[in-house]
């Protein structure tokens, strides 16, 4: 359900984006602080190491079938670090119910 939803959502379309640019010359703090930022990031660009995959292709295929399937959410569990796999019709009943409960919600127009 929220699986394939774009967290890359254009904001424009909530609000215009910003024209504004301060006035004058960087001030030496700021200019001292973005050079150490980019400083570390240099720094952890230099070393990242390439991460090898250790699944299969069998592995990676079901992986990709079950991210595919529609019928289920799978979602990070509350607490454990486990994974839940739920039924999207269950999963989006409940997460009606939980919204339409007004000891904790209240709708707004």
């Amino acid at each position: 359900f929220f699986a394939d939803s774009n967290t890359n959502m254009d904001i424009s379309v909530v609000k215009p984006k910003s024209t504004w640019i301060p006035n004058g010359p960087v001030h030496p703090i700021i200019h001292s602080y973005e050079q150490c930022v980019l400083r570390d990031i240099n720094i952890l660009e230099q070393k990242h190491k390439k991460v090898y995959n250790n699944l299969n292709r069998d592995e990676k295929s079901t992986l990709q079938e079950l991210k595919n399937n529609k019928d289920i959410v799978i979602k990070p569990a509350d607490k454990g670090g486990g994974i839940v796999i739920l039924n999207t019709t269950d999963y989006v009943t409940e997460i009606l119910r939980q919204l339409n409960d007004s000891e904790f919600y209240t709708p707004i127009d």
